[in-house]
């Protein structure tokens, strides 16, 4: 999704509630890779979980965080020879390149050097820029995910120059994480909701599928309003947009979110795109690529998917809203007319 840090867990908080003798209603929340996070689960007992929560963060942070000097993509990124890659760097660069190969290069994990050139700095805004035409040029030179791979363990670059970022793939990972732990401790109904990448089991106290919503991406700046809910079980959703996390000069946007094949933040009538998939690194990724795309092939790549489904929210040329729906996913609407 949108470029955001790998932080340290911070602290978090905790309810439960009893359902019925045997069951309790859970929830933590707090701050983690530079955002927010909320779980819910039911359990048979009243832990909280929160310690081996606590430890899935860190070890996320130790091994994707570009924002941790010590980490394994920062020590990759800096051309450590002697860094080993864990089984969570492995796992998501392997995943994140085959989601490049199958959106033809338009989720490349590779573009941080280009949002470096472009000094999209959320601690800083003012030192963004507009870099000229040769620079960018210059540094497509030297990204693209074909340019970089692993062998016995270890990142192999075409040139020592090309960085990694996994920000557009590592929070879906890390609610896949999460719930992969959930279940290993034998809970079945479950919400994790991280950044707004989201994965769902089974159902919540009141017995029904969990509710989902996505937010108005035309809401004034600064609040929040939900534009439709879907009701989500035993599947994953994110959310992707340009509507919030963009830079405005001379009347003219440029998001945050850059196009691996011109070196340009994107910013065009598709605001927001929802993927629905078994898995959230999955979701997170294509949701990501689906903004790049744009409306027209951001619809034509869903209708002939057969394994996610996707909501898009755009303008058209009469600045009117307009979404698009898979039809598979129109009966998991909360609120009809979507």
């Amino acid at each position: 999704m949108n470029l955001t840090s790998l932080t340290l867990f911070f602290p978090f908080l905790f309810f439960f509630s009893c359902l019925n003798p045997e069951k309790n209603l859970i929830y933590i929340s707090g701050e983690a890779q530079g955002t927010t996070y909320s779980i819910k689960f039911i359990s048979r007992n009243t832990s909280d979980y929160s310690g081996p929560v606590d430890s899935i963060f860190r070890i996320i942070d130790n091994s994707l965080s570009t924002y941790k000097e010590n980490s394994i993509i920062s020590r990759v990124n800096n051309n450590d020879t002697t860094v080993i890659l864990d089984e969570h760097f492995i796992a998501v660069f392997k995943r994140g390149i085959e989601i490049s190969e199958l959106t033809g290069g338009l989720f490349d994990p590779t573009v941080m050097p280009l949002f470096l050139l472009w000094k999209f700095d959320k601690d800083n805004e003012a030192l963004f820029s507009v870099p000229g035409s040769a620079l960018i040029d210059s540094v497509l030179a030297f990204t693209g995910y074909k340019k970089i791979h692993i062998s016995n363990n270890k990142i192999i670059k075409d040139d020592p120059r090309l960085k990694i970022d996994f920000s557009g793939i590592a929070q879906g990972y890390t609610v896949d994480l999460l719930a992969r732990y959930l279940k290993s401790e034998r809970i079945t109904d479950y919400m994790i909701e991280l950044g707004g990448e989201v994965g769902a089991s089974g159902k919540n106290e009141k017995g029904e599928y969990w509710r989902i919503g996505i937010d108005d991406p035309i809401a004034e700046p600064g609040s929040r309003k939900i534009f439709t809910a879907i009701s989500l079980s035993d599947k994953s959703l994110a959310t992707s947009g340009v509507y919030r996390k963009y830079h405005e000069i001379n009347g003219k946007r440029y998001s945050h979110i850059i196009d691996p094949k011109t070196g340009y933040g994107v910013y065009h009538n598709l605001l927001s795109a929802s993927v629905i998939a078994d898995d959230c690194t999955t979701a997170d990724a294509l949701a990501t690529a689906l903004i790049v795309m744009g409306e027209k092939g951001a619809e034509e790549f869903l209708r002939q998917s057969n394994h996610v489904q996707g909501l898009l929210i755009f303008t058209t040329t009469e600045n009117q809203i307009k979404t698009f729906a898979t039809e598979s996913l129109k009966v998991w609407f909360v609120n009809s007319g979507k």
